[in-house]
């Protein structure tokens, strides 16, 4: 559009605007509704007569929480408790000589290790894509 026509047309616009200010003795007028404006109408799903009250979503009970085996949750107390264990020590301070330190980094990488070669096998068929299996 031309800078021509589009200023034509904001005129055109602009003289179809009411522009006056209502006194404050004066009651508004009543909107008018023209038949070819949207007006949405607002309803609230809750509130729905036609709903079935006997017809609720009642989720079933979810299945027991496992707890794994021994050698699992051993491996996964080490896994973290290592490391939280050394960032305590090291927080209070305390020296700990070289042995110590070792058994303990050796504990957390033996629990790794445990944890990776007990990973459940899924197999994941022909397809290449690495992501979550279901």
């Amino acid at each position: 559009m031309s800078p021509s026509r589009e200023d034509d047309e904001f005129e055109r616009i602009v003289a179809g605007l009411e522009l006056s200010v209502p006194d404050e003795d004066d009651e508004p007028a009543p909107a008018r509704a023209e038949p070819d404006v949207f007006e949405p109408r607002w309803s609230d799903p809750l509130e729905e007569s036609d709903a079935d009250p006997d017809d609720v979503f009642v989720p079933p009970e979810p299945p027991p929480v496992s707890v794994g085996d021994r050698v699992s949750r051993i491996a996964w107390t080490v896994l973290v408790g290592g490391p939280a264990l050394l960032l305590v020590l090291a927080l209070a301070g305390v020296r700990l000589s070289g042995p110590v330190l070792a058994v303990i980094a050796l504990g957390i990488v033996a629990a790794f290790v445990t944890l990776m070669a007990r990973r459940s096998g899924t197999d994941r068929g022909s397809d290449p894509d690495n992501g979550a299996v279901v």
